[in-house]
C-alpha cells in the first residue's frame, strides 16, 4: 500500500520548485519510486524514465515535475481545475415551459384551470419563467425520498 504522506511529500517538495524539474535519480523499486510513478499515471506528476547502464541496473526515473493538475490538487479549493471545470447547463426557457406543459396536462385538475395555468405559462416573461424553474427545483430537491429514487434510478 503506497503512503498518502509519501505522495503528498512529494507533491509538496516538487511544487517548492514549480516550472523546473528535479534532475535526480530515484530507482522504481523504492517506495519513492513507486509513489513517483503512480502520481505521474494520475498526471499530478511528469517524469522520465529509463534503465540505468549494466545488466542488473534498476529502472529509474528523473526530471520529475510538478504539473499544473498537481499544483491544483493541492490546493484546498481545487485550484483553476475546479474553476475551469464547473459545468453550465443551459436549458432553453421554451424547454421549460414545454415540461411544465406537460406535467399540468397530465395532473388532474379541472380543464377550465388548466387552461388558465398554460395561459399564464405561455404569457410569462423569461424572468419569471427563470425564477420559477428555480423555485421547481428547490421543491424537487426539499422533496428528500423523491429525490433519493431518483438518484438511484438514474445513476445507480
Amino acid at each position: 500500500m503506497m503512503s498518502r504522506e509519501l505522495q503528498k511529500e512529494i507533491l509538496v517538495k516538487l511544487s517548492e520548485t514549480y516550472g523546473f524539474p528535479d534532475d535526480r535519480f530515484v530507482d522504481m523499486k523504492t517506495d519513492e519510486g513507486k509513489a513517483m510513478y503512480y502520481l505521474s499515471q494520475h498526471e499530478l506528476i511528469r517524469v522520465e524514465r529509463r534503465r540505468a547502464m549494466g545488466h542488473d541496473a534498476p529502472n529509474q526515473l528523473f526530471n520529475a515535475e510538478i504539473t499544473a493538475k498537481g499544483m491544483d490538487f493541492l490546493q484546498d479549493d481545487g485550484g483553476l481545475s475546479a474553476v475551469l471545470g464547473v459545468v453550465t447547463i443551459k436549458i432553453h426557457e421554451d424547454s421549460i415551459r414545454a415540461l411544465i406543459e406537460a406535467r399540468v396536462q397530465e395532473s388532474d385538475i379541472t380543464p377550465e384551470r388548466k387552461s388558465r395555468i398554460m395561459e399564464a405559462l405561455r404569457q410569462a416573461p423569461a424572468d419569471a419563467v427563470r425564477h420559477l424553474t428555480v423555485k421547481l427545483v428547490e421543491k424537487g430537491v426539499e422533496n428528500v425520498p423523491a429525490l433519493i429514487q431518483l438518484i438511484e434510478k438514474s445513476m445507480l
